[in-house]
């Protein structure tokens, strides 16, 4: 028989498990324009969002992404699309550069010493704590505040506590995901009970969140100016390439995977710009493979407006090949101001090659060898070749080929049926094939 001393300690814990946080109150009706400035982190841990995939959300950031960086982007993202005026983060940092207030009253005094418009959004992570149960990251611990501050008087117009409480992040393998995850989960949590409808009787107009989400690129060199022929060359090449319909939720499907004569079965559900959930008969690593696979595939297919994607950029020819002549690959095009040192090689308006430097130096060159063209004449890749190399280095250090099928599931949807992928790595050839079947769309 459970002893009742044994009950009475473990109460606190189902209480944290069970129990729902407080909804948070609406935002007063003259918060019309606010300043998100960055979220001071009282955890004692600097809560880095990092990856071993070039390709997660926050990759192109400059420096380290943390968690108040991608709290304060979701948190933006959500006022934005409650039609409340956002101050751009970069007229923020002008103003007052990289610091973050440490108090209430340092960010209404830095706001109105600054003379920036609008209220002040302190926001305070008091807990933030992946719990690894036993190897991936099932849930962050999290405890926020956030305070709306009238920088004239440093009165607080609006508050809202999250007290202690797990955000559910099941079937994520990395801990950068399980963070960001929890990120865009509490900035909604925070505005869930402001809503669009109310912010229209308020006199708001409600903003899409397609255009009118502040930019968060670096800050591109002085002496680099942006060409606006290389800008419309590859807007207009990322208008030529499939993507899902903004409003397409993801899907579920049977799942097979196979490498040489082992073979594993079980169910994926995938979801744009959101984490990948696969239950597999096979052992975590296998099942984590299988998902960074899927999310980088998502992640490619996902609908990113140009302006919030590459557009953020100052953009530029490769001046080294001026006058030179026609590359076979095409013009290489330049993104200037991100984290990593990224270009494209173009070609008949179609993506040939990818290239992307990491701060450490290592590189990845994406060739595209063959498209497809879906029903409404967008393409989509169907065969690349990713080569990586050292840091500083021109020998190839792995090569990896993929091959990807579609099927139609519905006019202009396209979902993923197969997926092959043959790693040369350290003098080894190995093939895995990812097969989906039995696709449902989710609602």
């Amino acid at each position: 028989m459970i002893s009742r001393r044994f009950l009475l300690l473990l109460l606190p814990v189902l209480t944290l498990s069970c129990a729902l946080p407080p909804s948070a109150p609406p935002l007063p009706a003259t918060a019309r324009t606010i300043v998100v400035l960055p979220p001071n982190n009282r955890t004692g841990d600097p809560l880095l969002v990092e990856s071993a995939s070039f390709l997660h959300p926050y990759a192109d950031r400059p420096g380290r992404v943390t968690v108040p960086d991608v709290l304060a982007t979701e948190v933006r993202e959500q006022l934005a699309r409650r039609g409340v005026k956002v101050i751009a983060p970069e007229t923020v940092t002008a103003a007052i550069g990289n610091q973050t207030p440490r108090s209430p009253e340092e960010a209404a005094a830095w706001v109105a010493q600054d003379k920036l418009e609008g209220n002040a959004l302190y926001i305070e992570i008091r807990r933030w704590e992946a719990d690894m149960s036993p190897l991936h990251p099932q849930r962050i611990i999290v405890a926020v505040e956030a305070r709306l501050l009238d920088p004239a008087t440093g009165q607080a117009v609006w508050t809202a506590q999250r007290p202690l409480h797990p955000v559910p992040t099941p079937g994520v393998a990395t801990r950068w995901m399980a963070y960001t995850i929890a990120a865009r989960k509490v900035a909604e949590e925070l505005l869930a009970s402001t809503t669009m409808e109310e912010n229209t009787m308020q006199g708001r107009t409600p903003t899409s969140r397609h255009t009118e989400v502040p930019s968060t690129s670096a800050r591109p060199p002085d002496d680099v100016q942006d060409n606006p022929v290389a800008r419309q060359l590859l807007q207009a090449t990322h208008a030529r390439m499939y993507k899902w319909p903004a409003t397409f939720a993801g899907y579920q499907a049977m799942l097979t995977v196979q490498e040489e004569e082992r073979r594993w079965h079980g169910e994926a559900t995938v979801r744009p710009r959101q984490a990948v959930e696969v239950q597999l008969d096979g052992d975590d690593s296998i099942r984590a493979w299988v998902q960074e696979s899927l999310l980088t595939q998502a992640m490619h297919l996902a609908d990113i407006p140009f302006e919030q994607g590459d557009g953020r950029y100052v953009l530029t020819f490769d001046p080294q090949e001026a006058g030179t002549g026609l590359h076979p690959r095409g013009v290489r095009v330049i993104l200037h101001g991100g984290r990593l040192a990224s270009w494209y090689r173009i070609s008949e308006q179609r993506y040939s090659q990818i290239g992307r430097t990491a701060p450490d130096g290592t590189q990845r060159i994406n060739t595209i060898e063959r498209y497809e063209a879906a029903t409404d004449g967008r393409l989509y890749a169907t065969h690349y070749v990713l080569a990586h190399f050292p840091a500083h280095g021109a020998s190839l250090v792995g090569l990896a080929s993929y091959v990807n099928e579609f099927v139609e599931h519905q006019p202009a949807l396209l979902l993923p049926s197969r997926r092959t992928i043959w790693h040369v790595e350290g003098g080894c050839t190995r093939a895995r094939v990812i097969a989906l079947s039995a696709h449902r769309v989710l609602g």
